[in-house]
């Protein structure tokens, strides 16, 4: 009786930890998305008013960059990054101005991003 009950109570615990590691891979995809999302808005804005418009309510800060980032041998152009994404952990998403992504952060090299990127289920967010 109670070999059963450890083994119910056990595959019980062993879904909520799937889950919730599931669930925080799910979040920072969601928020990587967000991201190209206010980025590609930041550009639009800027080519048709000369300005971007961050959204309070979007829980991301969008920017102009002038950042130069160096990825296997070839310089991009930073034109916007975002910041304030779930889980990003202090990380900043660029975009250049041919809808290049990329991923900045102080503990890892830059890296180009994609809408495809899946986030490790552990660490960070990239």
């Amino acid at each position: 009786m109670w070999k059963w009950a450890i083994i119910i109570l056990a595959l019980l615990a062993a879904a909520v930890v799937s889950y919730s590691v599931a669930l925080g891979q799910s979040l920072r995809r969601a928020s990587l998305i967000g991201g190209v999302n206010q980025l590609r808005v930041a550009q639009d804005n800027f080519a048709k008013h000369g300005h971007i418009t961050n959204y309070p309510a979007s829980g991301f800060q969008v920017a102009l960059s002038t950042n130069v980032v160096s990825i296997g041998g070839t310089q991009y152009q930073c034109f916007a990054e975002v910041s304030g994404g779930w889980g990003w952990d202090g990380g900043t998403l660029a975009a250049t101005t041919n809808q290049t992504f990329i991923w900045m952060h102080a503990r890892q090299p830059a890296k180009i991003v994609t809408l495809s990127h899946r986030p490790p289920l552990f660490g960070g967010p990239y």
